[in-house]
């Protein structure tokens, strides 16, 4: 049992009685699992369903154990059947317990994108309650971008690596089903996205190879490229495409001149 605190309680702001017996139950059972689980037995990333068939997350960092966005206060308290972890919050049922950073970490392909993340301190911002829409590279976009962390460990490096950051990341929820051709968003840093539905979703000149990837405050898209921000998004292709030269660009690809109408 995952045992939030009186004051967990307090904070919850919620008058339990005002609440039906069956939301009630709801929620109490998902602070328990149905087996025996001491804090030795628990991994960082690792998942388990509660007893109301919903998954909890549980993170392991240097501040502590976490269970969703609850600190775990007090650890392995023995009962005759039983353990119970204090927890500082009172966890509220939900599918996707796991915010943006730490789905991202627990990928297993995201680790670049997360050690940027932590050195530009948008962490906490990537947290919160959004919602947001974030295009994930790769960890090998990464490499294949010549990424290194260490050039950006100053103050104007930092703000370079938060722009290109930012240029990631959407203010808002937006699932590849409501992606259409030739749109155009603005990413949190002011700064153009463009989109091609075609054989795939393309953002700008990546391709997105894992859509939809839910998170408790958002969606991420897995992409093969790191964005790199600009105000012109869309090459001479694509640009004549979506704005309704489309004999001209049939043309150009019946030439074989789209790779080079498409280069530098």
């Amino acid at each position: 049992v995952f045992a939030p605190t009186d004051q967990a309680f307090i904070e919850l702001g919620v008058d339990l009685s005002t609440l039906n017996q069956s939301e009630l139950s709801n929620i109490l059972q998902y602070h328990v699992v149905g087996a025996e689980v001491p804090a030795s037995a628990v991994t960082d990333c690792m998942s388990a369903d509660a007893v109301n068939t919903q998954p909890l997350s549980f993170t392991v960092g240097e501040s502590g154990v976490m269970v969703n966005d609850a600190n775990v206060i007090m650890t392995d308290v023995i009962s005759s059947n039983g353990l119970i972890h204090v927890i500082d919050k009172v966890l509220m049922p939900t599918d996707t317990p796991k915010d943006i950073p730490r789905t991202a970490k627990c990928t297993g392909e995201h680790d670049s994108l997360v050690a940027a993340l932590i050195q530009a301190e948008l962490v906490t911002t990537l947290a919160g309650e959004g919602p947001f829409t974030v295009f994930a590279p790769t960890d090998q976009a990464f490499v294949d971008a010549g990424f290194d962390l260490t050039s950006y460990d100053t103050p104007e490096g930092k703000a370079e690596l938060t722009d290109l950051l930012q240029y990631h990341v959407l203010d808002s929820e937006v699932p590849s089903s409501a992606v259409t051709d030739c749109l155009s968003v603005n990413a949190i840093n002011a700064l153009p996205l463009s989109f091609t539905v075609d054989n795939g979703v393309m953002v700008n000149d990546a391709n997105v190879v894992t859509p939809d990837v839910a998170t408790s405050n958002g969606v991420i898209h897995v992409i093969d490229k790191v964005l790199t921000p600009t105000a012109t998004p869309t090459d001479i292709p694509r640009t004549a495409q979506c704005t309704g030269y489309n004999t001209l660009v049939d043309a150009v690809i019946q030439a074989d001149l789209l790779t080079t109408l498409q280069g530098d």
